[in-house]
């Protein structure tokens, strides 16, 4: 990925210093040149949201347990919850049980710090589709991470956090 956005931000640098000058030529390049610098700068932030993780080396805190399961087993037993994705098959989902999780807000869920959905969780069973978010469903390990802000409004004090593991295996 990043041999590729290298070729790609190396290409635009060159077309850029090829430029020469003439009215008409130039507006074709700069187009061209601006088209391939935003694929650079979204292969770049692609990355990037695939490794960084907000929630990264936080501490559960707030009342309740929250596990999540699939056909392998949940984490309420200790087992690792493994995910079989196929791209061609809709939906791929986990099943989410919470228990004690105050029902008066709003609980925001994440894969890797990405949002998922938003639901109303608190003596709860349910579940979430995960190929919502595209690096959800990349083969490997992700934490899901269940989320209540004190105003109910993304980014604000969180008072409930709670994370859970799983694997996805591609078919």
């Amino acid at each position: 990925m990043k041999k590729l956005a290298s070729v790609i931000l190396l290409s635009s640098l060159l077309l850029v210093g090829c430029s020469t000058g003439e009215s008409s030529s130039e507006g074709k390049q700069s187009s061209t040149t601006e088209s391939t610098v935003i694929s650079s700068t979204t292969v770049e932030e692609t990355e990037v949201e695939v490794k960084a993780d907000k929630f990264a080396g936080r501490t559960e805190v707030g009342e309740g347990t929250f596990n999540i399961g699939s056909p392998s087993g949940n984490t309420a037993d200790g087992a690792e919850v493994i995910v079989f994705y196929d791209p061609d098959t809709f939906p791929t989902d986990v099943s989410i049980t919470t228990e004690g999780i105050n029902g008066g807000l709003l609980s925001y869920l994440y894969a890797d710090g990405e949002l998922l959905d938003k639901q109303q969780l608190g003596y709860s069973m349910g579940g979430v589709e995960l190929q919502s978010v595209e690096s959800a469903v990349t083969e490997g390990k992700h934490v899901l991470q269940l989320v209540q802000y004190a105003d109910d409004e993304e980014g604000g004090e969180i008072v409930t956090f709670k994370s859970q593991e799983y694997t996805v295996k591609l078919k």
